[in-house]
């Protein structure tokens, strides 16, 4: 016979059980990760706001990542998951970097025209703004980051052995839903893509008449030393007195080879220049241009990131036929002998 139970030993026989229950439980049990996409890039211009889950990659995604890693030599550091986004987002949440995709999209992507292509040209676009330690913030220049996450596109993808009209398929696809003011218009770019594509060698570059320094522009941007503030302001005073005594080599000495712009038109639109359409633009505006004066003052640092040091200051321009006054933005890339020069230009306003 049976050893009587008491309700003592009752209630230990119900705890050990619940206690087995939770052991079990808790090993099965997945922590969430969770992550913040406020103001990450989308590519296509649409929002990004809110917290989401996300999970391990499938291994083929990490498989494009790693090729495209690999044709620039630059270590990874960002980490690739699945997510709710809308399409695929890159992120910045404190000192961490993501890139984050939705299956379904992507696979949407991969069934569609020229899906191989597409695919790498939206990673190699996240890629850029972590490469370069883009803030990924909504701040005055946001425009000029994506302008160079696109000319990297080109650059890229060019080096894997895409056509000029491979790499510009995915811009294709997000023609009518950029949304965001601080992304740029399709059409510029569209022109920072081809830009990059060209230069890395997808087409002859034309005969650089505006400077005797060899031609450095066909590789994956290098990594720029910061700027200090006395460097800032000898440089701009170089640069002002270039134009002012009409030195137009000493001007152009001024511009890196991978040097993108925008300018306004007499009908208001914004308009792409890369390196060879600013100098000639600006070498026919200066041939016009009598007792010409250019001065640059309040100037400010905007961002630092791995490719220059973005500023903004106040231009004053004077000839005899036309004045103005306004705020610039200029972004200024120091190379390993030392050497500034423009990688990026943009008049924001004038009055």
């Amino acid at each position: 016979m049976g050893l009587p139970i008491t309700s003592a030993s009752r209630l230990t026989l119900v705890l050990f059980v619940l206690s087995l229950s939770l052991v079990s439980f808790s090993g099965c049990r997945k922590e969430k990760n969770v992550i913040d996409i406020a103001g990450g890039c989308t590519f296509s211009g649409t929002k990004s706001e809110g917290e989401i889950d996300i999970s391990d990659p499938e291994p083929a995604v990490e498989e494009v990542i790693t090729s495209i890693l690999q044709i620039i030599g630059i270590p990874k550091g960002f980490t690739v998951h699945k997510g709710d986004v809308q399409g695929i987002i890159a992120v910045k949440q404190e000192d961490k970097r993501y890139i984050i995709y939705d299956e379904v999209y992507l696979n949407e992507i991969r069934r569609g025209s020229n899906g191989y292509w597409v695919e790498r040209a939206f990673f190699a676009h996240m890629i850029a703004h972590h490469i370069s330690n883009h803030g990924l913030k909504i701040e005055p220049g946001r425009s000029l980051t994506e302008l160079e996450a696109d000319k990297f596109v080109g650059l890229t993808l060019q080096k894997m052995g895409a056509s000029s009209s491979d790499v510009l398929e995915a811009l294709n696809m997000v023609r009518n839903t950029l949304k965001e003011d601080h992304y740029p218009e399709i059409i510029s770019r569209i022109s920072a893509t081809e830009s990059g594509w060209n230069q890395s060698g997808g087409s002859t570059n034309p005969v650089n008449t505006f400077s005797e320094r060899p031609y450095d522009g066909g590789g994956v941007p290098t990594t720029s030393s910061s700027l200090s503030r006395g460097e800032i302001a000898g440089f701009l005073t170089r640069w002002s007195e270039a134009q002012s005594y009409y030195n137009f080599s000493n001007y152009a000495d001024c511009y890196s080879f991978g040097f993108q712009g925008m300018k306004m038109n007499k009908k208001g639109r914004r308009v792409y220049f890369d390196y060879y359409g600013w100098l000639n633009d600006r070498q026919e505006m200066y041939a016009r241009a009598m007792n010409l004066s250019v001065r640059a003052s309040e100037i400010r640092v905007i961002s630092r990131d791995d490719w220059g040091t973005t500023i903004q200051f106040t231009q004053d321009y004077y000839s005899d036929s036309y004045q103005d006054r306004g705020e610039k933005l200029m972004k200024l890339h120091k190379d390993s002998e030392g050497a500034i020069r423009i990688v990026y230009e943009e008049m924001l306003s004038s009055y």
